[in-house]
């Protein structure tokens, strides 16, 4: 199942579980009046600002710059322009990039601390893993956390926050864990 992220996040709000306020918008134009009717649904208009998140089937779009930050309608706009008819190429899409067809503005919340949590299905031995991060904001913006945090196993073992690999197996013999640290849970 391929769903874009407001998609997913339309799903999360229908099951009671909270998500950033945000609007879609397929036309540049648009952006403007989404931004203002963000902005007086947050609640703190003299502070506001909006992610200008590209929606396309592909991780990896923070760090392609499909992740964008509008103070003001205006730059709403000018974001929301650059996006959408762009071919955005990231790490999942290979060179030709997949096209943006529509953003989500949505409203950037102050985060002390994340975590991030990914189920990885692991076919060839027969395992799943969970990918756990937590990534501290700690002397940072507080509302930078709209950057781009995919979860990748090679990140696991190299990248500058480590993760908590836990694994558990579909067969009960045969098959050992990623790493021998990892958790086994059966």
């Amino acid at each position: 199942m391929k769903l874009h992220e407001y998609q997913a996040k339309e799903l999360f709000v229908s099951a009671g579980i909270p998500v950033p306020r945000g609007v879609t918008v397929t036309v540049a134009s648009q952006a403007s009046a989404a931004y203002e009717m963000l902005k007086g649904r947050c609640g703190h208009p003299s502070t506001f600002v909006c992610s200008v998140k590209a929606q396309l089937h592909a991780g990896g779009r923070g760090k392609a710059g499909g992740i964008l930050t509008a103070r003001s309608a205006s730059e709403a706009v000018t974001h929301a322009g650059a996006l959408i008819g762009r071919r955005l190429v990231t790490a999942q899409t290979g060179p030709e990039g997949l096209p943006v067809s529509c953003v989500l503005l949505e409203e950037r919340l102050a985060v002390r601390d994340l975590q991030h949590r990914c189920l990885r299905a692991r076919s060839r031995a027969l395992a799943n893993v969970v990918l756990i991060r937590r990534v501290s904001n700690r002397g940072q913006d507080p509302h930078d956390c709209n950057h781009d945090h995919h979860l990748d196993e090679r990140e696991a073992s190299t990248g500058p926050h480590r993760f908590l690999p836990l694994c558990w197996h579909r067969k009960k013999t045969g098959v050992g864990c990623a790493n021998p640290g990892d958790r086994r849970l059966e």
